[in-house]
Formats: C-alpha cells, sequence, structure tokens
C-alpha cells in the first residue's frame, strides 16, 4: 500500500468520525480538535521538511555546507515528529476517555440529590472489604439502581482505593454493562467505534509523514545520459 493509499484511508476515517461528533459535548470536541491539530503539525511539519530538503539539492554551495543545513533541518523535523506522534495517540485516548464519559452519562441518567446519600451509603456497604474495587462497582452498575451513581461516585471510590488510573476503564465498563439503552447512547457507541478505527490510522500518518521526509532527501536522479551522437565533430 503506497503512502498515497494509506492518507486516503485515514481521510475517509477521519471524515466518519467527524460527522459521527456533530453535536457530541464540548469536552469531546475539544478532544477532537487535538487531534486534528496534532495531525496538521505532522503533515505540515513532514511537508515543509520535504521542501526545504529538496531545495537544498539545487543550492549551489559546497556539500559541506549542504550537510550542515539538512542537518539543522532534521534536528527540528525529529522534534515535530516525536511531539506530533505522540501528541496523535495521546489525543485519540483523551478523546475516547471523553466519549466514555458521554455514553456513561447517557446510559446511567444521575440520581435526584435526595436519592444520591442513601445509594453512596449502600455502594460503601458493598465495597467495604473488597479488594476488586473495579469488578464490585461494575457489578453494581448492571442494577439500574446504582448505575447513575457508580458513574459519579465511582471515579472517587477508586482514588481512594489507590487505582485513580482506572477510572477510564471503569467508565468504559458502565457503558457495557448498564442495563438502559438510549439514542444518545447508541450514537455515542457508534463515535467510539469510529474513534478506534481512525487511531488505528496513526501509523499509517506517520509513515507516510516520515516517508516523505526520507524520499526529500535522496538527491534527484541525473536525466543527463553520455550520447555520442550529440557530440559535435571537430575537423
Amino acid at each position: 500500500m503506497t503512502p498515497s493509499d494509506l492518507s486516503a484511508l485515514a481521510d475517509q476515517a477521519f471524515n466518519e468520525l467527524e460527522g459521527a461528533l456533530a453535536g457530541a459535548p464540548p469536552e469531546v470536541m475539544q478532544q477532537w480538535r487535538n487531534v486534528r491539530a496534532h495531525r496538521q503539525n505532522l503533515e505540515l511539519g513532514s511537508e515543509q521538511t520535504a521542501s526545504s530538503l529538496s531545495a537544498l539539492h539545487d543550492e549551489l554551495t559546497t556539500d559541506d555546507l549542504k550537510a550542515r543545513k539538512a542537518k539543522m533541518t532534521l534536528e527540528v523535523w525529529d522534534s515535530v515528529d516525536k511531539a506530533s506522534s505522540a501528541g496523535l495517540t495521546d489525543a485519540f485516548a483523551a478523546l475516547q476517555a471523553e466519549l466514555a464519559k458521554s455514553q456513561a452519562a447517557a446510559l446511567a441518567p444521575t440520581p435526584a440529590p435526595e436519592v444520591s446519600l442513601l445509594l453512596r451509603q449502600e455502594i460503601d456497604a458493598h465495597m467495604a472489604g473488597s479488594d476488586m474495587p473495579v469488578s464490585t462497582l461494575l457489578r453494581l452498575a448492571q442494577n439500574p439502581r446504582y448505575s447513575g451513581e457508580v458513574k459519579l461516585y465511582g471515579p472517587s471510590l477508586l482514588a481512594k482505593a489507590g487505582q485513580p488510573e482506572r477510572v477510564s476503564e471503569l467508565l468504559r465498563g458502565i457503558a457495557a454493562v448498564a442495563p438502559r439503552d438510549t439514542a444518545g447512547s447508541m450514537t455515542t457507541q457508534r463515535a467510539l467505534a469510529l474513534a478506534a478505527k481512525a487511531s488505528g490510522h496513526v501509523a499509517g500518518l506517520t509513515f507516510t509523514a516520515r516517508n516523505r521526509v526520507a524520499t526529500a532527501q535522496k538527491p534527484p536522479v541525473s536525466t543527463d545520459r553520455y550520447r555520442p551522437d550529440t557530440l559535435i565533430q571537430r575537423h
């Protein structure tokens, strides 16, 4: 598959995802803007680097000076490449985490304030002595009585249990096991699937950008060939 094929597939996946995110919460759209910004930085950085390297081949200067200019250009590109590639991966992870929160909110409505305190006492009783907090919370989330409160209260319980890094896992789990289903949750589920699909193109985008730069580093192939028939015969 050629770099242009990889870019075309990525464009298709990104466009599908953007369409699915229409009307998403502001937190979700902020992460999507971050994804697009990192992709733009990666692609523009590679294009500008390739242009600079190609121009060096035509400069009327010494090979030593060309090599030094190329080295400086590639050092700048290396920092852009690393930041943008890692940024794309991180931004997709953050986007999926926000989508999971959105889906959990749609599947597990927030309880009324007067009910919340009672539910938390009951959840605390279930959590007492549990050495598997995520599993316990997800088991409770399958019950319509607790699903909404687990969504709200679960993150602080995980922090108290020393497992704050598993909050995203909990929210994704709630989206999977909560008993309610709504049009909003189905829309978010589709966006989650498309986000996972689009994130799979990060490697292809990175490869395409790096290939563009690598190709520009190679001197152009000369088309001038020795042709005896064009020599001027002197008598």
